[in-house]
């Protein structure tokens, strides 16, 4: 008898030891937008946080000629760094998980090395792009 509730136990030891919600661990993603100097959108891209632990998404994305992002994301938090732009220190930011999924809005001012303007918006939850304007 004792050995069956012991038994019947362990999957709930189990499960509060591993400190994930019923379901799994909780889906983030971070979204790019990049809008060129009169504020019309170049280009849009959706990049996943990990659902596994270990687990990494590395992406690099040309948003403008001359101007790439380079993102990687854990479970626990999203990493972007900008490149050919005159300021790359202040291209460089880091998100946590729990900060993309209470909703996330940052937008970068950038110069390329070309002289050429934009904004980067970094946004959570990640705006897909509009069906017909691919």
């Amino acid at each position: 008898m004792k050995a069956s509730i012991a038994l019947a136990a362990l999957p709930a030891l189990v499960c509060a030891a591993c400190g994930t919600p019923p379901g799994g661990p909780e889906y983030a993603e971070l979204g790019l937008r990049t809008l060129d100097a009169g504020g019309a959108e170049q280009g849009r891209h959706c990049v996943p946080l990990p659902v596994l632990p270990g687990g990494v998404v590395e992406e690099d994305i040309t948003l403008a000629p001359g101007l790439e992002a380079h993102v990687h994301t854990e479970q626990d938090f999203a990493e972007v760094s900008l490149s050919g732009t005159n300021d790359p220190a202040a291209a460089h930011v880091t998100v946590p998980k729990a900060t993309l999924r209470n909703g996330y809005s940052k937008t970068i001012p950038v110069t390329t090395t070309n002289g050429d303007a934009f904004s980067i918006v970094l946004l959570s939850p990640c705006a897909p792009v509009d069906a017909g304007t691919d």
